[in-house]
């Protein structure tokens, strides 16, 4: 478990990636970079959040810009893993 800032944490349990946040439904959005050393992600893949169905695509990297929107968690995942 990592702390991403001063509201979220960042829990890494491959296949699973999450980020749990305590800023409440009111809170503004704020944004962070997953980086592929850390959520072992190859570049230009295909990620889903499981909580919100919303695509993302990693980078050339492998890395991805997410945001924490209302203080929701993201439960992220390989999209190719989906059933």
């Amino acid at each position: 478990m990592s702390v991403l800032g001063s509201n979220e944490v960042l829990i890494v349990k491959r296949p699973l990636v999450s980020i749990l946040s305590n800023r409440g439904a009111s809170a503004s959005s704020v944004s962070y970079t997953l980086k592929a050393g850390t959520t072992g992600w190859k570049p230009n893949m295909a990620v889903r959040d499981a909580v919100s169905s919303k695509q993302y695509t990693t980078d050339g990297n492998g890395d991805l810009v997410v945001s924490v929107v209302n203080g929701e968690p993201l439960v992220l995942l390989d999209a190719s893993l989906r059933p």
